[in-house]
């Protein structure tokens, strides 16, 4: 099996941005929802687990390299997780926001989409490891 590093360290900065950008949009000053804080998950679900569809990222998380060091590969995306998990302990998770991409969006529902956007780029990279 080989390893298409200039794809994996793509998606891997890639995955730091948008998870970065998570980390500020979490620590955003939010309002108290007045719908279910958990009504868009589906939605998410569904957009970012689809597997046949190609999505088109925005601008300021797009990658930017075009040569990776194999550690950073690897370390960055799991320090971004772990920021993101740490701030979303630390947050008032009863808060909605408006977000640049998603508009009204609730503060658990950031955390599922990082979830989702995560798992949509590690099928991602399986399937390119495996051709």
């Amino acid at each position: 099996m080989s390893w298409h590093v200039p794809i994996a360290g793509q998606v891997a900065e890639h995955i730091t941005k948008s998870n970065a950008s998570i980390v500020l949009s979490l620590n955003a000053e939010g309002k108290k929802t007045e719908r279910k804080p958990d009504e868009r998950i589906e939605e998410l679900k569904k957009t970012f687990l689809d597997f046949n569809t190609k999505m088109q990222s925005t601008d300021f998380i797009l990658p930017t390299q075009n040569t990776y060091q194999k550690a950073t590969i690897t370390a960055d995306p799991k320090k971004s997780i772990e920021q993101v998990k740490d701030t979303g302990n630390k947050v008032n998770l009863s808060e909605i926001i408006d977000h640049p991409a998603f508009k009204q969006i609730t503060k658990p529902e950031l955390l599922y989409f990082v979830l989702y956007h995560t798992q949509k780029h590690i099928h991602q990279l399986k399937k390119n490891t495996s051709q």
